[in-house]
């Protein structure tokens, strides 16, 4: 490596400019040079370098030994992190969320390393610092979309359900979707073949059009419009009891979780029985209490396995076939078998 004049690259960078000389040079291991020596082959400081090295030691890709310097791993003892992202990144994922994903990386190998930081704008480097090989990262919020693009033109990225955004293309983005159109159309056949015909859907307007619900309530025939929308049922009480009353609605279709489906099936346990209409919920966490502390509302979950399984898996084996195997990263659409 040809010295390089001293620059202001910061240790990030200086540890991508290692672990790429760790693959060249020390595919076996061995003796680094002496860090006076190293720090002006790499153009930084000698104290950016250290800095940048025992990044590299705390994270297994090479070992301090006192009065002899410092011995690069062998490739095969190395540590083969994936990185795990769960939302805007500022906390450790749920394990319940991501056990699936997690047992596909075990199986195949891979350590699964949480990145979190303080802001979404020091994910990337973080995920560079801890020297994982990929990363997956669950439903990142819709206000994440540049820096899935950031992270993704440096390292293997696979994105689960990206909240309200499909990011640009970028050199190592996978993504893997639910296919709401499929879904919606499943899900309103469903309640169409219950024989209902009036609906209330607990969302906006805007998304039931971009997920392809509106579309499908008027392919079954079913009247629907910004008018059959209501959204904002904790800051709105009594919204939805008088949309039920306007509207004759027999049938609800809800997205969300609990924090969405409390509000209304409190304000649905104060209707008369004869008013019940019937709710068709997604599988969230936290149902089974829902039910026990509203026993009148008439709650109904879609009569296929719920998709979680499926899309959860379908990301990590993506991610870990194109690490394994240079299979290229791409977009999966997961849906339900429709009713």
């Amino acid at each position: 490596m040809r010295e390089q004049p001293t620059r202001n690259r910061s240790h990030t960078e200086v540890i991508k400019a290692l672990r790429r000389l760790f693959d060249a040079q020390y595919p076996e291991g061995g003796w680094l040079p002496t860090g006076r020596e190293m720090a002006p082959r790499l153009g930084v400081s000698y104290l950016t370098y250290r800095k940048a090295l025992d990044c590299m030691v705390r994270e297994g890709w090479a070992a301090s030994y006192p009065k002899r310097g410092h011995r690069v791993s062998p490739a095969y003892l190395r540590p083969r992190k994936v990185g795990i992202i769960y939302h805007g990144g500022d906390g450790g994922a749920p394990i319940g969320k991501t056990h699936v994903a997690l047992r596909c990386l075990s199986d195949s190998g891979f350590l699964p390393q949480i990145v979190h930081a303080s802001s979404l704008a020091g994910l990337c480097e973080r995920a560079i610092v801890l020297g994982v090989k990929g990363v997956l990262w669950f439903s990142p919020p819709s206000g994440a979309a540049k820096e899935v693009v950031r992270l993704a033109g440096e390292l293997p990225l696979v994105v689960e359900n990206p909240q309200g955004f499909l990011p640009e293309a970028a050199p190592y983005l996978g993504m893997a979707l639910y296919d709401d159109e499929r879904i919606n159309r499943a899900r309103v056949a469903f309640m169409l073949n219950r024989g209902h015909r009036d609906f209330v859907y607990v969302g906006g307007h805007a998304k039931a059009e971009r997920n392809g619900l509106v579309a499908a309530f008027r392919a079954g025939g079913a009247e629907f419009g910004p008018a059959h929308c209501v959204n904002y049922l904790v800051t709105h009480p009594g919204r939805l009891t008088q949309l039920l009353a306007r509207l004759h609605v027999t049938g609800i279709i809800a997205e969300g979780g609990c924090d969405t489906l409390q509000p209304l099936l409190a304000e649905l346990a104060e209707l008369p029985d004869a008013a019940q209409p019937e709710v068709l919920v997604n599988f969230v966490s936290g149902l089974d209490e829902l039910i026990r502390r509203f026993p009148k509302t008439r709650l109904l979950t879609p009569p296929w396995p719920p998709l979680d399984h499926d899309i959860l898996f379908g990301a990590a084996n993506m991610l870990v076939r194109h690490l394994n195997d240079g299979v290229s990263l791409g977009t999966l659409k997961v849906a339900c078998t429709e009713t």
